[in-house]
């Protein structure tokens, strides 16, 4: 199994393990229990739209919901919505539910909740609903670029 995830984790130097899955998942519970981790430890992908039109990324714990009006206030603006399904594939080259933190279609801005680094180890999607990628949180700060925030 090869997705382009993992070519970009290759071709930056960090270090992962593929986590395959018995069937495909598309929800952080499952995802988590199919790879024998703690629901805290899966990373969601959730892509936001401004008002501007501008797509945003930011990664949460799996068990955490993102407060969009805390995030809107953090951006700057007045309020921030979850993109619709189409936008969201079409700028990420993901499917919902299996969206990857890294290497998006459109490059756009990622922002990651503090909280995510509370774990050592995090899983992240492999792009794919069938397997899930193990890696370090302080290398998913480094290979997203993400500004690091509280949304919670």
């Amino acid at each position: 199994m090869k997705t382009s995830v993992m070519d970009y984790l290759k071709t930056a130097g960090i270090e992962y393990k593929i986590k395959r899955h018995s069937r495909d998942v598309y929800t952080c519970e499952d995802a988590a229990r199919e790879r024998g981790v703690k629901i805290e430890q899966i990373v969601k992908t959730m892509i936001v739209k401004k008002p501007d039109g501008e797509l945003i990324a930011v990664l949460i714990p799996g068990n955490k919901r993102l407060n969009t009006k805390k995030l809107a206030k953090i951006l700057g603006c007045k309020k921030v919505q979850i993109a619709p399904k189409e936008e969201v594939e079409k700028a990420t080259g993901y499917k919902i539910g299996a969206i990857a933190p890294i290497g998006f279609k459109r490059e756009m801005k990622i922002y990651m909740d503090k909280d995510v680094l509370k774990e050592e180890i995090v899983d992240i999607s492999s792009g794919k609903p069938d397997a899930g990628i193990e890696l370090k949180s302080e290398d998913l700060v480094k290979i997203t670029k993400a500004e690091i925030i509280k949304v919670d």
